[in-house]
């Protein structure tokens, strides 16, 4: 859902909606990737990615990984 900002005029968004896909690596670790589909142009997405607080971030070629430093999380 989009909240509009004060003066901004909206349109529905009929049909949007985010397409998860989830398997498991080579390695065994799992993998998610998410579409957004029928958006609209220009659409206000927020995703929040959850992980330990012992792992690291790394953004690699639109893909997002943790790490503990010797192997993927």
């Amino acid at each position: 859902m989009r909240v509009a900002r004060e003066g901004e005029q909206t349109e529905a968004i009929v049909n949007a909606r985010v397409q998860r896909n989830l398997w498991l690596a080579r390695d065994g670790g799992p993998v998610v990737r998410d579409a957004l589909v029928a958006l609209g142009p220009n659409p206000d997405a927020v995703t929040h990615l959850l992980g330990g607080t012992h792992l690291a971030w790394a953004f690699v070629e639109g893909w997002v990984r943790l790490s503990d430093g010797q192997r993927v999380a």
